[in-house]
């Protein structure tokens, strides 16, 4: 039993200080601390199990070393598989629903008049979305939402509502930090406003400082259906959606949200 514990403890020691890290930092999940975390644990202290025995490992300061290494591996692993997984997602919405186009937690709702320029917030810089003055309707007022991506959460992102792609606008960006103030002129993002009968919706694609990372499934003038993939942000991101102001919104800031499934 007491060997057994000097190995849980320093993977357990590790994987909470990282995942508590990343709770803090990174803003995942909290439930990630039942969940992963656990599981974390549990793979780690059986690798370094397995690799003290395939290798003779004897001495306190080597098992705590494979430990902190073996756990750092796993939870890198786990954050690669949980970045890049591409799950199929299904949906009960009908044809007057709008879905969010993006995991992650709501972090603004805000209104926009009628004439102003909508402007994207992230990383406490502003990001003013011009291209949507070539789409007459922006005109009117409209809902502006920001959805952060966590490193934990889906990165695909997809269509709100089945419909016609009738903008598809890509400001390549310069990796600029956006502790620079002309970040908001210069980072990465890509703009698409989809229009059926009843809705027309924007999704604005904004990448994290430095990378350069959206990948664009579609084109102008293609249609699209409800919940498909019409692209993908890598590296910790943001989706910002706007809706027209008559939308009934059934969600609130601090809310999590599911890509083609959570109707919004």
């Amino acid at each position: 039993m007491s060997d057994l514990l000097i190995l849980i403890i320093p993977t357990a020691i590790v994987s909470f200080a990282v995942f508590l890290t990343l709770i803090i930092k990174a803003r995942i999940r909290v439930r990630t601390l039942y969940i992963d975390n656990i599981l974390i644990i549990l793979v780690a202290t059986a690798l370094v199990v397995l690799l003290g025995r395939i290798f003779r490992i004897n001495g306190i300061f080597y098992i705590i070393l494979i430990s902190f290494v073996v756990t750092l591996i796993c939870i890198a692993a786990l954050t690669i598989f949980r970045f890049y997984r591409n799950p199929q997602r299904y949906h009960k919405a009908n044809a007057n629903d709008i879905l969010s186009p993006a995991d992650g937690f709501v972090t603004y709702i805000t209104r926009i008049e009628s004439g102003d320029i909508p402007v994207s917030t992230k990383g406490g810089k502003e990001f003013r979305i011009n291209e949507l003055m070539k789409v007459s309707d922006v005109s009117t007022p409209c809902w502006l939402i920001g959805i952060t991506m966590t490193l934990f959460d889906v990165h695909y992102i997809r269509s709100p509502i089945r419909g016609e792609v009738i903008l598809n606008h890509y400001t390549k960006g310069r990796f600029l930090s956006l502790k620079n103030p002309n970040s908001e002129l210069e980072n990465e993002r890509n703009t698409v406003v989809i229009k059926n009968d009843l809705h027309q919706v924007g999704v604005i694609e904004i990448a994290s400082s430095r990378v350069r990372g959206i990948k664009n499934y579609i084109r102008k003038g293609q249609r699209v259906e409800m919940g498909e993939r019409i692209g993908m942000i890598t590296f910790g991101s943001q989706a910002d959606v706007i809706l027209p102001l008559q939308t009934q919104l059934y969600l609130k800031i601090g809310q999590w949200v599911y890509g083609g499934k959570t109707v919004i």
